[in-house]
């Protein structure tokens, strides 16, 4: 078993207690977690508008804890649905594009009183977006088509990883989550090229 698979799996016997324990009991469903999640997710994102990036970097931690308990809350009472699996799906890329159009905005910003003629944060940030994603839309595609094409460390939890962490980071050090947005971009590329190559030769026909 590979550290991200033993990481993931004592993170969901954590959780899976507190949903046994807490949420359950006072009828909390997956469909509330990933609305809630969604909501405070898009919350976190204005403050980065406000450039408060700590504050909107502790908010995105917990929206994305919250969104994490959807599944296993599923799991846990047996109400997984295609209805719930598709409400996620569409909750999670609306709210991580709109997290990557925030620090978008809060770049422009940034340099408005700049003479540079192109931007390299914002441009990097564009990318980010669009990679992350493909990343996604192909693991999508891949299914559809009948193939295995989740391989790849940059998915969303570690996206949402590095956001978070570059946001809070940015109060010591400013760069921060410029570097957190390159290492996202370059991952979600290689990633993204791994998942179409996994299913281009699957799909090939001699």
């Amino acid at each position: 078993m590979n550290i991200r698979a033993t990481i993931k799996e004592h993170l969901s016997k954590v959780l899976s207690l507190l949903v046994i324990k807490i949420l359950v009991p006072i009828g909390v469903t997956a469909n509330h977690a990933t609305v809630a999640g969604f909501l405070i997710t898009c919350l976190g994102a204005t403050f980065i508008l406000r450039d408060s990036l700590v504050a909107a970097g502790c908010i995105l931690l917990f929206g994305a804890s919250l969104d994490m308990l959807d599944g296993i809350i599923a799991r846990t009472t047996g109400s997984a649905s295609n209805r719930g699996a598709l409400l996620d799906s569409i909750a999670d890329r609306i709210s991580e594009a709109i997290i990557f159009l925030c620090i978008v905005s809060h770049y422009l910003v940034s340099a408005e009183n700049s003479t540079d003629s192109i931007n390299p944060q914002v441009l990097w940030t564009c990318t980010a977006l669009v990679t992350s994603l493909m990343v996604s839309y192909l693991r999508a595609k891949g299914e559809s088509l009948g193939v295995s094409s989740s391989m790849g460390w940059i998915t969303r939890p570690e996206r949402m990883i590095l956001v978070v962490v570059g946001l809070i980071a940015s109060h010591w050090y400013p760069d921060s989550l410029f570097i957190c947005i390159q290492v996202i971009a370059v991952g979600s590329m290689i990633v993204s090229g791994q998942r179409f190559k996994a299913i281009w030769q699957d799909n090939h026909k001699p």
